[in-house]
């Protein structure tokens, strides 16, 4: 043996086999590794399949009223997909004899205790992302072709695609600014015409033949020699003083017979002058009584109330200089430039802008109303000893009046002199304070000129108010829909863990004011749609689609018919709205068409048409849609289609109801994941309500996992070289670990 390797090793021949030793032996090791790897991947390659096969063949058993809406869930338990997945797995691996004979390089041993499908609970048509993906799988062949042209020619047809929002937004700030300026006016007026009660009784003090002239006299009277039983100002008591004084000064001497009748003359001529003396002060300081909160009523009109309110530096809110204020910025940040102005619509803004009283309105009462109130505020009085002095430039009116009665009796000259200053002063008042407080209620009269040809428009605003109160009233008017509550609130009970429901409607009337604003949001939607269509909303446009083709919109539409309102009939109104009180979600779907008629009609009338952007002009332009509206609804309703020319430039578009809702389920759809979500939710309670199909309950993701053991031929310790998670070895015995999952 010792000779053998010494041969083997040493001799030529000995080299030649050792050398071919060292090829064989890699070569052989690499060929039992490759086979034993091969053995692998072909068992792991028959569990995958087994395993594709087996939940392929188990989702199978999938829910035939939800596969009847383009839905797939499965319909057996766990239990059941347990045992058809055991089944169709076993059917996948072959017996010896079951292959006929057919060569295969390795057939695992299933562990059949491992072998196990379970449903992901969380991963079922609940899932929004789940839904959506087998809605969209659903309709991703058939929406383009459901869509039509119809809405296609809409697009193309109706103009408004190279309408800018920025036109849109142009004209209702318009029709908004003149809406609010009025309304700004309207209160702003109430106010002043408050105020101008208390203004006038400045006024009439001081103007010609004014109270004041009335205390004081006319000049240079032309009186009786005797005193009268009715003296009624200080020129009066005046001229008859020294009359006054001789009859008492004769009144002790002796009188011959047959003067009696001559003297009761003359006793009846002192009375008269005493009766003066004692009552006529007091009439002539009441007519002061009216002042005694003039001042601060107008003010608290005029300039608000608060710490630091009350003049025009420092007026509050809700005042008169307030509401004024704002109707100049409001005037101010209107762009007429948009708008075609022809000579009828100028005359109306420049009426408008009359409408926006100066500053000076406000300062002048002020100022004058202060000086004033100064002199004519009540109860001040003057000694007389102060009456007899003189020096009466700082005295006010009050006071030289008081003053005054308490010297007429027997001090004639300085009674002149504060008779002369009081004359004095009523001329400067009149000439000065009463014209300029008069010329600026004159001014303010003027002001209010646009507001009287508004006030003139009674009769086309009633008519737009009629008219927008019947479109409200057929709106609103479904007859008693108890019966069909029951459906809806198993609507509710289905979706309300989702919080997916939108109320119970609303059918409080908004007045017309706030429809207008409503339909311009409305319709900044509706643009949105028209000019982004279809690109930015592709798989909602689907999804809406899918709604229609399963749950759309049915005949009837009158809205006198109780059955228009029905769930049966607007299934498609509910997912879109969301209401949850019968009738209310097709109630809202006619304000949508309402509200994008008005808006349509009222732009094309105002931008298109020419004529209609004065103030009045709007007005008109409004009349006119809401009439042109209800009008189209009633058409709408009653004949289910409707011939619409949106502006002047569009062709004409046939619109229907099925057509209107899906623009308007698009417009909604651009609101965002929010209302998309609901949406959902509420498809899906409509779902559950038609096929009475729990979608939490029908799984459609399941997870298939397998153990299956090979048998290695060679050497199975070098199968630890290859890299692979899969699978562990044991002895010569490699077992792979295999899981798939599958969803509809």
């Amino acid at each position: 043996m010792k000779k053998f390797f010494k041969r083997l090793l040493f001799k030529e021949k000995g080299s030649v086999s050792v050398f071919a030793i060292l090829i064989i032996l890699p070569i052989f090791l690499l060929n039992a590794l490759f086979i034993d790897t091969i053995r692998i991947i072909s068992a792991e390659r028959q569990i995958e399949n087994s395993i594709d096969t087996a939940l392929r063949s188990t989702m199978a058993e999938f829910n035939e009223k939800l596969a009847a809406v383009g839905l797939f869930g499965y319909s057996g338990s766990q239990a059941e997909a347990q045992s058809d997945f055991q089944h169709y797995l076993n059917e996948q691996m072959y017996s010896s004899g079951g292959l006929n004979g057919a060569f295969t390089l390795a057939k695992p041993d299933i562990h059949t205790d491992s072998a196990t499908a379970s449903f992901d609970t969380g991963r079922n048509l609940v899932d929004l992302d789940v839904f959506e993906h087998q809605v969209l799988e659903s309709m991703k062949y058939q929406a383009p072709a459901q869509i039509g042209e119809e809405i296609f020619n809409l697009v193309r047809n109706s103009g408004l695609d190279n309408f800018s929002e920025e036109d849109a937004n142009s004209v209702e700030e318009l029709s908004e600014s003149y809406e609010e300026i009025f309304e700004l006016a309207d209160k702003r007026n109430e106010k002043i015409d408050d105020a101008r009660k208390e203004v006038k009784k400045y006024i009439s003090m001081i103007n010609k033949n004014g109270q004041l002239l009335d205390i004081i006299g006319p000049p240079n009277p032309d009186l009786d020699e005797k005193i009268p039983n009715n003296i009624e100002n200080t020129e009066e008591l005046i001229f008859y003083n020294e009359r006054y004084h001789e009859l008492t000064d004769d009144e002790g001497d002796d009188n011959e017979d047959g003067d009696d009748e001559e003297n009761e003359e003359e006793q009846q001529e002192i009375e008269n002058y005493e009766k003066a003396l004692s009552e006529l002060k007091g009439d002539h300081l009441d007519k002061f009584d009216k002042f005694r909160s003039t001042r601060s009523t107008i003010n608290r009109l005029l300039f608000g109330t608060g710490p630091a309110a009350g003049s025009p530096d420092n007026y509050g809110p809700s005042s008169a200089m307030d509401y004024n204020d704002q109707m100049s910025d409001i005037m101010g940040d209107i762009n007429f430039e948009d708008f075609d102005i022809d000579e009828q619509a100028q005359e109306e803004i420049d009426k408008m802008e009359n409408m926006i009283l100066d500053e000076a309105f406000f300062d002048d009462i002020y100022n004058r109303i202060e000086k004033l109130d100064e002199q004519f505020l009540p109860n001040q009085s003057m000694s007389q000893e102060d009456a007899l002095n003189g020096g009466y430039a700082s005295r006010t009116v009050v006071e030289l009046v008081d003053g005054f009665h308490k010297i007429i009796e027997d001090h004639e000259d300085a009674a002149t002199s504060i008779k002369d200053t009081l004359r004095q002063r009523y001329n400067s008042y009149r000439n000065d304070d009463a014209k300029l407080l008069q010329s600026h209620l004159n001014d303010y009269d003027e002001s209010k000129e646009l507001m009287e040809q508004k006030d003139g428009l009674e009769d086309m605003e009633d008519e737009a108010d009629d008219a927008y109160d019947d479109l409200w009233n057929k709106i609103t008017e479904a007859e008693d829909l108890a019966s069909d509550q029951a459906k809806y609130d198993q609507l509710t009970a289905i979706i309300s863990e989702y919080d997916a429901v939108n109320g119970s409607g609303d059918n409080d009337d908004p007045g017309r004011t706030q429809f207008i604003k409503d339909a311009f949001d409305r319709f900044k939607q509706f643009l949105t749609f028209v000019k982004e269509f279809p690109e930015s909303f592709r798989n909602q446009l689907y999804i809406n689609e899918y709604i229609m083709a399963n749950y759309g919109t049915n005949e009837p539409y009158s809205l006198g018919d109780s059955a228009s309102y029905l769930y049966e009939n607007k299934q498609a109104q509910f997912i879109t709205y969301g209401y949850t009180t019968a009738g209310a979600n097709y109630a809202a779907f006619i304000r949508d068409i309402a509200m994008v008629l008005f808006v349509v009609s009222l732009i094309d009338t105002i931008l298109f048409e020419g004529g209609y952007a004065g103030p009045l002009g709007v007005l008109r332009a409004i009349v006119r849609a809401l009439i042109d509206t209800a009008s189209g609804i009633t058409q709408l309703t009653e004949k289910s289609k409707y011939p619409w020319k949106p502006l002047k430039i569009s062709g004409q578009i046939e619109m229907t109801m099925p057509l209107f809702l899906r623009i308007f389920m698009i417009m909604r759809s651009t609101a965002g994941d929010g209302y998309n979500n609901k949406k959902m939710r509420r498809l899906q309670a409509a779902i559950t309500l038609d096929t009475d199909v729990q979608l939490d309950e029908n799984p459609s993701y399941i997870k298939g996992k397998v153990k299956g053991d090979v048998d290695l031929l060679f050497i199975p310790a070098l199968t630890n070289l290859i890299p692979n998670q899969s699978g562990s070895l044991s002895g010569n015995t490699y077992t792979i670990e295999k899981s798939k999952v599958y969803s509809y």
